[in-house]
Formats: C-alpha cells, structure tokens, sequence
C-alpha cells in the first residue's frame, strides 16, 4: 500500500528484515509495553506447524506466511537506524525466536555429532545470530537488531537475554521482562523438539517465507497519519492479527 509518494510499502521476508540488511530497529520512547505473551507465541507456531504440514513440507512449494505491518521511520543522520512506529511486537517476538535457534543448535553441536553435520550446524548457527545482533571484524557483538530508548526498562532485561549475560528471574521487574522471557522460552521449548530434518525445514522456512509489510515515512508525523489511517479503517495493529 503507498499512501503518497514519500511513503513506501514493501512486503519483506525475515532475511531481508534483519539476516541480509546491515538495519537497526530503534525502539522510542512513546513505544507501547511489550505485551505478546504465551497465547500470542503459541499460536504463532501453531500456525507455522499448519503452514508447513509439520515443517514436513518442501519450503519452496510453500507461498509463505504474513506476519503482518511494520510502521518505520527514517533516520536521517543515519540510513541504517529505522525508528520504530508500530511493530515492535513482531521484530521483538522474531529476534527471540532467531536467538532460540541459535541456543538449540548449540546444544546439538555439543551433543554426540559427527564432525561433517558438526560443522553443518556451526555453518547455521553463525547465520542466525544476525537475526538478532549485527558484527565487527573480529565477530563480536557490536549491536543488537533491536534497541530499546532508555526510558523502556523492558530493555534492560531484552538486552541481558540475547547478550547472554546471566539473566534470572530477579531480573524480571515487570510485566514486560516476564513476557519476553515467557516468548523466549517458549519459542526454545518447540524448537528443541524438532527433529534435524524439521530443524532445517524450519531454519529455511523462517528466514524466507515468513513476511512482514514494511511501510518506512520520511518523516514522524506521516508515519503517524500512516499509523491513524491503519487502525480507523478497521486494520487492527494489536496482537490479534497474530492470529487472522
């Protein structure tokens, strides 16, 4: 959907949102709670499972799976920076879920493995780390996809997990921090009951058929007006459209 001229709208595939771009998401400080949770999480895998028939299914035969919008601005000091109107609740549930595969896939790399599917795994696992954080030369973190404004606490707690710093649960301090920890879990929870097979079927099929409609506005107020028309005209933003 284009608006005017200035305001752009692409349907993107998770490879393109965050695993190919060099972006960062920048969560501002008018931002909602984070307020996806187990219902929300667990639907979504239900409807992958029914996408994929059991992520048995050749992922080349599948059309895909819209996610839903994402609203962003952009930044003009800095191309790579998307402030983040509407969405955070989609890019925040889909780095979680980037930063499950990678903990499960480690997991099997230090279980009892032949060197060649080893060596496979780590081939993956370096991959899926860019769903969630970008990389300097040296292959250290030098920032997460998604970035919190100071005055979010539920930032501090998003920032622990996907650093893997110790995180318990003295660090939850909010409804928040228990949500993304509840989508974490829950997310590793399934993944780790996948076979390889499915694990693979899975890798694929999320980096390239699960799509988001990316709308970016020059500006803060038209990105606003975008936001406005989206939700009077009977297009929910809200977590229900999970499950539509």
């Amino acid at each position: 959907m284009v608006v005017s001229k200035e305001i752009i709208s692409e349907l993107k595939g998770v490879n393109q949102i965050f695993f190919d771009s060099t972006n960062i998401y920048f969560v501002p400080d008018f931002q909602r709670t984070f307020v996806w949770g187990i219902p929300e999480i667990s639907q979504l895998f239900i409807d992958f499972d029914e996408d994929t028939k059991g992520f048995s299914k050749d992922v080349n035969e599948l059309e895909g799976y819209l996610l839903g919008n994402i609203v962003l601005i952009e930044d003009s000091a800095d191309l790579n920076r998307k402030n983040v109107v509407d969405g955070q609740q989609r890019l925040t549930t889909l780095s979680l879920i980037a930063k499950s595969l990678e903990v499960v896939i480690n997991e099997r790399i230090e279980g009892e493995l032949s060197p060649e599917n080893k060596r496979k795994w780590i081939l993956k696992m370096g991959e899926l780390a860019k769903g969630y954080a970008l990389f300097d030369n040296q292959d250290a973190i030098k920032s997460l996809r998604l970035i919190h404004d100071a005055s979010l606490s539920f930032g501090k707690y998003y920032k622990k997990l996907l650093m893997d710093e110790d995180v318990s649960d003295n660090d939850i301090h909010n409804e928040e921090d228990r949500n993304i920890k509840d989508v974490y879990i829950y997310s590793y929870e399934q993944i780790t009951q996948f076979t390889d097979e499915q694990l693979r079927v899975f890798i694929t099929y999320f980096k390239t058929k699960i799509k988001l409609i990316v709308t970016e506005a020059p500006s803060e107020s038209q990105a606003f007006q975008l936001f406005e028309i989206l939700n009077n005209r009977g297009k929910s933003l809200e977590p229900m459209d999970l499950i539509k």
